[in-house]
């Protein structure tokens, strides 16, 4: 003879854990796994250096001879090369 057991019964008995949403076992997941966020932050840079090139105010291609070899300083934070362009903006 089979007999039917009530769902509510069944998961007290085996002790399951009280559910999770699906976004919370995810996040837990991603946040064990070194490789993940290590891409997530290498990926954050990347998009966040796409969006500030465009904000930069000198053209990464002009040359100023009179320019060439500067220091870094509050104008060009990186220094300039040896054309005089700003090397901040060429690498963004």
């Amino acid at each position: 003879m089979l007999t039917l057991i009530p769902a509510s019964a069944t998961s007290k008995s085996n002790g399951a854990k009280r559910s999770e949403s699906m976004l919370v076992r995810v996040q837990r997941r991603f946040r064990h796994h070194p490789g993940a966020v290590g891409g997530m932050i290498v990926f954050a840079i990347l998009v966040l250096l796409i969006l500030l090139a465009p904000l930069s105010p000198y053209d990464p291609n002009a040359s100023s001879m009179t320019e060439r070899f500067q220091p870094p300083s509050w104008q060009h934070p990186m220094g300039t090369d040896g054309l005089g362009r700003d090397l901040l903006t060429r690498i963004l």
